[in-house]
């Protein structure tokens, strides 16, 4: 998903037969390491929680010791940012910020994990700096208002609703790990239904963005609006014999940011 939202920051930034030249492919190949050392901070970060959770994640289940998934984190981290140095300075920069957001999202005193806010906060940073990333290893690139209305959207997309389904099917381990997020204070039927709404209403004001000052994105943004609209109904249903609420919204999060994102390569 990190790579597309690469992808999509450089077609925003040059003609799609422009996409594959050296510098975005250095790049690209300096971002995906960078993300995934984050990920894998998560996933140490997590494992308490996503052990109670019955996560499947390879460190909560043991597949993969803490000390392996930090030396990965090690080289992980090493060839992203001299994959980045070959692109520019900035291409560095950029790596250092996302590594630093990434960190405090899981780690510290303070993890942004913890809250409503941090989880809106540091989703949304990640994905603007993706987006950005993309177009710091294009050569020539020249930023537009589409790339701000579309980098902006998404990555507040993400963050918002993305976080908040995101939490509905963690709530044992955020609660014993002192978390208090969404569905921790609201539980996770009323969470659901904010979660709902929330998708609706922004991808309604996304939308009315884009015609007003972004017409080029509209295709796009019925494409979201369409996947808010698969989210709210999926995070509406009642939990019943076969089905509950918890893990689908967030798939259908995740359904949803493929295709926009797709759609937003095609506008």
């Amino acid at each position: 998903m990190y790579a597309l939202r690469f992808l999509v920051g450089v077609s925003m930034t040059v003609p799609v037969t422009g996409l594959w030249n050296l510098s975005t492919l250095t790049g690209l190949a300096a971002w995906v390491p960078v993300v995934a050392a984050i990920y894998l901070i998560n996933g140490i970060a997590d494992i308490e929680g996503d052990q109670r959770n019955g996560s499947k994640r390879p460190i909560a289940t043991g597949a993969l010791s803490v000390e392996a998934a930090w030396r990965a984190v090690g080289w992980l981290v090493l060839f992203g940012l001299s994959a980045a140095a070959l692109v520019s300075y900035e291409m560095v920069a950029l790596s250092l910020v996302m590594l630093a957001v990434g960190w405090a999202y899981s780690c510290g005193p303070w993890p942004l994990k913890n809250t409503v806010a941090g989880v809106l906060i540091g989703g949304s940073v990640l994905g603007f700096l993706t987006y950005l990333a993309g177009f710091v290893a294009t050569p020539g690139g020249v930023l537009s208002v589409d790339f701000l209305v579309l980098a902006g959207g998404l990555s507040l997309w993400m963050g918002v609703v993305g976080g908040f389904t995101k939490d509905l099917k963690d709530v044992p381990g955020d609660r014993a790990a002192g978390r208090r997020t969404l569905p921790v204070r609201l539980g996770v039927r009323r969470a659901a239904v904010v979660a709902a709404v929330v998708a609706v209403v922004f991808a309604l004001l996304y939308a009315g963005l884009v015609s007003s000052v972004a017409v080029a994105l509209v295709p796009h943004s019925i494409g979201l609006f369409l996947g808010a609209l698969a989210v709210a109904a999926i995070a509406g249903q009642p939990p019943g014999e076969g089905r509950t609420v918890p893990k689908w919204p967030y798939r259908a999060f995740m359904i949803t940011q493929y295709f926009a994102n797709l759609l937003a390569v095609w506008s």
